[in-house]
């Protein structure tokens, strides 16, 4: 069988942007060094006639569809092509697993894990909640991309000749914004080719570039879940089935799906165990809250329709709709012209279990729902809960 990319690095190819993945590189520009070259290692070439085998393979990618992906790149080969480590790739056992519908060409003799399986190969070594942020992201509305030096370079050079640019991507017709129109029926497409709706990058507040792409969904939960009960016995499984319990479909942003998982986990896990709220719907504006502000919609964090409460998650840098930090006042005024409630929560209000417990506590009053009982077993769970949901993001992944 062909060499397989597997584990962090499959996740790393599934959350390149194809506008990124699409450019190849010329050998040339990537191992000159900055700021002409994207100033790749020396070593990452592979111009010697006695190069092995699975070394080759990776290096003819390397510059193409894996500028992404994080080296030595993580690949199951047969032990003919040798268990040892190199810069460029890192050998690993071929499960027994694996069928013809868990690989994905990419050519030049390489393959890739599907999503699904992909998730299965990080399950052996990350812990559920970890897990379940992953799944979440696969089935929610953004990617975070790994920026190499390779992927980087690539990127400045698109900003600098226009092919992205934030205002660009607003006048596209072809936006995903919301996970669930205003009927409530999902309309994001499934699929890293989303419908043909591309990528599109998120820019913080001062018009900055993040790490952060929009984009369809790869999956949705349901769909994971028949995967990991279709691998029964296969090493990670269980732990994939236990995440997809936690998991959630179309958060826009990593915050989101921290916030998520603290109000609607299990209590058992450190959650409070609320109902799931409508995720990234959207919501039409009535003629006079129109009036109000500049767009005809605004797409809801966290809708719960009962109690007309719009619970929006601020991060400190970025929004997965970016309409909510562009004309915030007047989407506010124009959602409470409706009768809905608007609450936000801030990345600092989450990261500090002190404050959030304060705005948990007036959020479940607009709810109208309880909180769990702080007794000293819930409130251990929960301080375990937290430090696994922000452990990913401490470094970028607000």
């Amino acid at each position: 069988m062909d060499p397989v990319i597997t584990g962090i690095s499959a996740w790393q190819y599934w959350t390149t942007p194809p506008v990124i993945g699409e450019v190849d590189l010329p050998e040339g520009i990537a191992f000159a060094p900055h700021p002409n070259g994207a100033g790749l290692r020396p070593e990452l070439r592979c111009d010697r006639g006695n190069a092995r085998e699975l070394d080759a393979l990776v290096a003819g990618r390397l510059l193409i569809d894996l500028k992404a992906v994080d080296t030595p790149v993580h690949v199951m080969a047969d032990a003919a092509l040798s268990r040892t480590p190199t810069a460029l790739s890192w050998p690993h056992k071929q499960v027994d697993w694996l069928e013809s519908s868990d690989l994905v060409p990419l050519g030049g003799g390489l393959k890739v894990l599907s999503p699904h399986a992909t998730l299965l190969s990080l399950a052996r070594g990350m812990n559920v909640v970890s897990l379940a942020l992953f799944i979440m992201e696969a089935a929610g509305l953004f990617a975070i991309w790994n920026e190499t030096p390779a992927a980087s370079f690539v990127l400045n050079a698109l900003l600098a000749q226009g092919v992205v640019d934030e205002a660009v991507q607003r006048a596209r017709r072809n936006h995903l914004r919301e996970y669930y129109d205003a009927r409530g029926t999902r309309v994001a497409p499934l699929g890293r080719g989303g419908g043909g709706i591309p990528w599109e990058l998120s820019f913080d507040r001062n018009g900055l570039p993040t790490d952060l792409w929009k984009r369809a969904p790869l999956t949705e939960v349901d769909e994971v879940r028949a995967y990991a009960l279709s691998k029964s016995g296969a090493r990670g499984s269980r732990k994939l089935l236990e995440a997809v319990d936690l998991a959630i479909n179309g958060s826009g942003s990593p915050l989101e799906s921290r916030a998520l998982l603290l109000m609607c986990a299990d209590c058992w896990k450190g959650g409070e165990g609320w109902k799931v709220p409508w995720v990234n719907r959207r919501v039409d504006y009535t003629p006079a809250a129109k009036r109000l502000t500049n767009t005809s919609y605004a797409i809801c964090d966290q809708l719960w329709l009962e109690s007309g409460i719009d619970v929006e998650i601020n991060g400190f840098g970025y929004h997965a709709d970016r309409q909510g930090f562009l004309v915030k006042s007047g989407r506010t005024a124009a959602l409470e012209n409706m009768g809905l409630t608007v609450f936000d929560i801030t990345y600092s209000q989450m990261a500090d279990l002190e404050q959030w417990d304060a705005r948990v506590q007036a959020l479940s009053r607009v709810l109208g729902m309880g909180i769990r009982a702080r007794t000293s077993a819930f409130l251990e769970r929960r301080e375990c809960f937290h430090e696994q949901l922000f452990e990913r993001g401490r470094k970028k992944r607000r």
